[in-house]
């Protein structure tokens, strides 16, 4: 469901569809939190990424190569 959200021009609704799915205790997966951060890359939030690492940690995904990979971006975007 989020993949459908994360596009230019309907990030934000994809962060907020995630917010929602966390509140409600849905799970989330590796392919899941990629998607959350390619967002967060296209809105510039970083802060969200951070949000995002540390769940990354707490679910063991943090050998997750796309998840990575995506953390890096987004962390460089604001840097940009």
């Amino acid at each position: 469901m989020i993949v459908a959200y994360i596009k230019p021009g309907v990030d934000q609704e994809g962060l907020n569809c995630f917010d929602q799915m966390y509140s409600d205790g849905c799970a989330h997966n590796p392919v899941t939190l990629a998607c959350v951060l390619k967002a967060c890359t296209n809105l510039n939030v970083c802060h969200r990424g951070k949000e995002i690492h540390i769940e990354m940690m707490q679910k063991g995904f943090e050998r997750e190569i796309v998840l990575c990979s995506r953390l890096v971006e987004t962390c460089m975007r604001e840097m940009v």
